[in-house]
C-alpha cells in the first residue's frame, strides 16, 4: 500500500490545490450579420451556465487581448481566426473540452396580446481538444414539455431584446442537462480505503477525492474512474478511457467529497497501485449509470 501511503501524506496540500475543469468556448455563430447579438447572448448564457456550475473555467475570447480588440458587430466577420485561438489557447492551459456551436433559428413575431415572441434554436458541439474533432452535436431548441414564461415568474415580452432573453432562459434547463450529460468535470482521488476480500486479494470500498462544495459537488452525485490508454489509428494516436470503476458520492465536505464504490472495486485496488496505469475520475450523469 506504499502508494496509497504516499497520497496520504500529501492529502492535507493537495486539497488545497483543487481546480476546476478548464473548457475552451468558442463564440456561437450566428445566421447572419444581423444575428450577431443574439449569438453572443447565447455565448454569454453557456459560459454562465458553466461558472455557475462551480465545476468549470472558461476560456473565451473576452480573455485574450488578441480576440477582445474587435467591436461586437465586428466579431461575427472574425469568428473564424476567435475560434482558433480560442481553441489554441485552451490546448496551451490544458482544457479538456472545446465547447462550440451556431444559431440555427432565431425569428420574431407579435401575438395576438400584442406582445413580442422569439422562435429559437441552436446547436451545441463539444470537439476534441487536440484534433478539433466533433465529439458530440445537440440542438438545443423547445418542445412539448419546455417550461413556459409562466411558470418561470417571467412577464411577457414588449421588445424582441426581452423577446429573445426570455426564449433563452426557457432553454436554460437544457444547456444544464447537455453540459451533465456531454462535459465531464474531472477530479482527482487523493485517497481511498481497501479491505480485504475472501480471495485473498484487496477491493476498494471507499474513495476521497479533491472536490467539495466549493467545486459544485453534491451528494449522489456520480463519478466514474477510468484508465487511460493510447491506441494508434489510421488518423494517428487516439486517447482512450476505459472504465474501471465507479462510485456515488456519499458524503460532501468543504474541500473534498467521499465516494462509495458500487462497480469495480477489486481492479480499482490492482490499477490504483500500479505506477504504470494513468487513471483519471470524471463526472458522469447520474441516469447514464446503473448503481
Amino acid at each position: 500500500m506504499k502508494k496509497i501511503l504516499l497520497i496520504t501524506s500529501l492529502f492535507f496540500i493537495t486539497i488545497g490545490f483543487a481546480q476546476k475543469t478548464t473548457i475552451g468556448l468558442q463564440t456561437f455563430k450566428a445566421i447572419n450579420a444581423d444575428n450577431w447579438k443574439e449569438a453572443e447572448m447565447i455565448t454569454e448564457k453557456i459560459k454562465e451556465v458553466f461558472v455557475n456550475s462551480k465545476r468549470f473555467t472558461a476560456l473565451d475570447r473576452t480573455m485574450y487581448t488578441k480576440t477582445s480588440i474587435f467591436a461586437e458587430k465586428e466579431i461575427q466577420k472574425n469568428i473564424d481566426f476567435i475560434n482558433g485561438y480560442v481553441v489554441k489557447q485552451g490546448r496551451s492551459k490544458g482544457a479538456k473540452h472545446i465547447i462550440g456551436g451556431k444559431i440555427l433559428i432565431s425569428s420574431y413575431s407579435t401575438i395576438k396580446s400584442g406582445e413580442k415572441k422569439c422562435d429559437l434554436s441552436f446547436s451545441i458541439n463539444v470537439s476534441d481538444v487536440e484534433t478539433g474533432e466533433l465529439m458530440i452535436s445537440k440542438v438545443i431548441c423547445p418542445n412539448r414539455t419546455s417550461r413556459t414564461i409562466g411558470s418561470l415568474g417571467l412577464t411577457g415580452s414588449s421588445t424582441e431584446d426581452e423577446a429573445f432573453i426570455n426564449a433563452l432562459l426557457l432553454l436554460e434547463k437544457k444547456i444544464n442537462d447537455f453540459i451533465e450529460e456531454y462535459v465531464s468535470f474531472y477530479t482527482d482521488i487523493v485517497d481511498l480505503e481497501e479491505v480485504n476480500n475472501k480471495k485473498g486479494g484487496t477491493v476498494v470500498k471507499t474513495v476521497l477525492v479533491n472536490a467539495g462544495i466549493d467545486d459544485g459537488m453534491h451528494k449522489n452525485d456520480k463519478f466514474s474512474i477510468c484508465e487511460v490508454t493510447y491506441v494508434e489509428t489510421s488518423k494517428g494516436k487516439k486517447k482512450r478511457e476505459r472504465e474501471i470503476a465507479v462510485f456515488k458520492v456519499s458524503k460532501v465536505q468543504g474541500e473534498v467529497s467521499e465516494g462509495k464504490i458500487t462497480k469495480g472495486g477489486e481492479e480499482l485496488a490492482q490499477k490504483f497501485n500500479d505506477k504504470e496505469t494513468v487513471l483519471v475520475c470524471k463526472s458522469v450523469k447520474n441516469n447514464l449509470i446503473n448503481i
